[in-house]
C-alpha cells in the first residue's frame, strides 16, 4: 500500500515537471527571477556584506582594545641552580584621532552609493529584460500570424486548384495561388526561427533554459503627466531629502552624484583643515601587573598592584608643505565645482527626457485608439474580398493584395501596442522604478 502512495506521489512529480514548461512566465514576474538569476547582483550583494561588516565595525574602534601579556625569564649561571619567572600583565590602550572620523564618514557615504548603484543596475537588468521580453513576444505573435496566413493560403491554394479543374480559374492566377503559398510557407518557418533565437536570448539573459513566456493583452493605458514621473510640478526642484529617500523626482544618476558631492565636500573639509589647523592626537594606556611566580619558592606571590597608567597628547600645527596643502585644497575646491555642474546638467537632461518621454507616449495612445479602427477596417475588407472571390467577382491577386494589406495591419497593430508597454517601461526606467507605469491597467 505503501509502495503504491510512493509511485503516485513520484507520478504526480513527474508529470508536474513535464507541464511545467508549457506554463509561460508572465511579465510581472520578471523583477523575482532577476534577483534570484543575475549573477552581477549576486556579486554586488556580496560587495553590499563586506561594507556592511566595516561599517558596523565602525563603534569599535573607538574603544580601548585589552590584552593580556605574559613574560617568562629563564636564567642558568654556571655555579648556581637553574632559575625562572614569569610575569603576567593585563593592558589596555585607546588611540584617537580626528583623521579616523574623516574615514569613517566617507565610508559609510561610499556604502550610501553603493546601494544606490546596486538598485540602478537592478533597474538597467530589469529593463533590459523587459525589451528581450517584449522582442519575443513580437516574434511570437508574427510567427503566429504566419502560421493563420499559411492556413488560409492552403485553403485557397486547394481552392483555385479545385476552380482550375473546373476551367473557373486560369493557369496564371493559378500560378499566383502556388506561388503566395510558397510565400506564406517561407515566411512561416523564417518566424519561427526568428522567434526560437528571440526567446533564446531572453532565455541565456535569465539562466533559465526551459522558460516561455506568456501573451500581453494591453488594457487601457492611460496619458502620464510630468507631474505623474517626476514628482513635482514642473520647474520644482526635488528636495535633497526626497533624493536621499529615493523618490521618483530623481533618477539614480542624480542621486549617485549626489553622494558623490557630499564625498567631494567632506574630503574639502579635510583638506582645508589639514592646511590651517593643528592636528591631534590622543592616545591612552594602561598596564596592570600583580602576580608574579618564584621558581625558587615554586609559588605564585601577590605583590603590590603596579597600575600604570599613560596618556599622551600630540598637535601639529602645519607651517609648510611644499605647497602641497594649498593645492590639495584647490583641487578639493574645483571638484566640488565640477560635480554641482555635472548634476545640474544632469538634472536638466532628466527633465527635458521625461517631457519628451511623456508626450511620446501620450501621442502613442492617441495613435493607438486609431490603429485598432484601421485593424478592423482591413478585416471588413478583407471578409468581403473573400466572399466576392468564392463568387468569381474578384481576382485571386485582388484577395492575396486585401488579405496581405490586412495582415500587414494587424501585425503593424500588435508590435505598436507591445511598443507602448516598452515605452512605459522606460519612462518607469527613467525615474527609477521600471516597473511604476505597468500596472493592472496596462497588462
Amino acid at each position: 500500500m505503501k509502495s503504491k502512495k510512493s509511485m503516485k506521489i513520484l507520478f504526480i512529480f513527474i508529470l508536474c515537471l513535464l507541464i511545467y514548461p508549457l506554463y509561460g512566465i508572465p511579465l510581472h514576474q520578471l523583477p523575482g527571477l532577476i534577483q534570484t538569476r543575475s549573477k552581477e547582483l549576486e556579486a554586488m550583494r556580496m560587495d553590499i556584506a563586506v561594507q556592511q561588516l566595516d561599517i558596523g565595525n565602525q563603534p569599535f574602534t573607538y574603544f580601548p582594545d585589552l590584552s593580556l601579556s605574559y613574560k617568562g625569564n629563564f636564567n642558568r649561571p654556571f655555579y648556581d641552580d637553574f632559575s625562572h619567572s614569569h610575569t603576567f600583565s593585563l593592558s589596555s590602550s585607546l588611540n584617537l584621532s580626528d583623521e579616523q572620523v574623516f574615514s569613517d564618514r566617507i565610508e559609510i557615504l561610499e556604502y550610501e552609493k553603493l546601494l544606490i548603484e546596486y538598485d540602478q543596475y537592478y533597474e538597467k537588468l530589469l529593463y533590459e529584460t523587459i525589451g528581450l521580453y517584449i522582442d519575443a513576444l513580437k516574434k511570437k505573435m508574427v510567427y503566429e500570424l504566419a502560421r493563420t496566413n499559411e492556413s488560409v493560403s492552403t485553403l485557397n491554394y486547394e481552392f483555385a486548384q479545385s476552380k482550375n479543374r473546373l476551367g473557373t480559374l486560369s493557369d496564371i492566377e493559378l500560378l499566383n495561388a502556388e506561388a503566395d503559398y510558397d510565400n506564406s510557407l517561407y515566411l512561416s518557418r523564417k518566424g519561427k526561427l526568428d522567434y526560437d533565437l528571440a526567446l533564446s536570448s531572453l532565455r541565456r539573459k535569465l539562466d533559465s533554459p526551459d522558460l516561455t513566456i506568456e501573451d500581453i493583452a494591453i488594457g487601457n493605458p492611460a496619458y502620464i503627466s510630468i507631474e505623474e514621473m517626476t514628482g513635482k510640478e514642473p520647474d520644482q526642484p526635488a528636495a535633497p531629502e526626497e533624493q536621499a529617500n529615493g523618490a521618483p523626482s530623481s533618477p539614480y544618476t542624480i542621486l549617485i552624484q549626489e553622494k558623490q558631492l557630499k564625498i567631494l565636500k567632506l574630503k574639502n573639509i579635510h583638506a582645508i583643515r589639514n592646511r590651517w589647523l593643528p592636528r591631534f592626537d590622543l592616545g591612552f594606556s594602561l598596564t596592570y601587573d600583580q602576580y608574579d611566580y618564584n621558581s625558587m619558592t615554586e609559588e605564585w606571590t601577590e605583590m603590590d598592584p603596579k597600575i600604570n597608567p599613560s596618556v599622551t597628547l600630540s598637535a601639529s600645527i602645519p607651517l609648510f608643505a611644499r605647497n602641497e596643502k594649498r593645492l590639495a585644497e584647490k583641487k578639493s575646491s574645483i571638484a566640488i565645482k565640477k560635480a554641482e555642474f555635472d548634476m545640474e546638467e544632469l538634472q536638466n537632461q532628466f527633465e527635458e527626457e521625461a517631457r519628451e518621454l511623456v508626450e511620446l507616449h501620450n501621442r502613442s495612445i492617441d495613435l493607438l485608439k486609431i490603429t485598432g479602427k484601421r485593424v478592423e477596417s482591413a478585416r471588413k475588407e478583407y471578409d468581403k474580398k473573400s466572399e466576392s472571390f468564392k463568387l468569381g467577382i474578384t481576382t485571386v491577386i485582388e484577395l492575396y493584395d486585401t488579405r496581405d494589406r490586412y495582415m500587414e495591419k494587424e501585425k503593424e497593430a500588435l508590435e505598436f501596442s507591445l511598443d507602448i508597454i516598452l515605452l512605459r517601461a522606460r519612462i518607469g526606467n527613467t525615474v527609477g522604478n521600471t516597473f511604476l507605469f505597468l500596472g493592472d491597467d496596462v497588462l
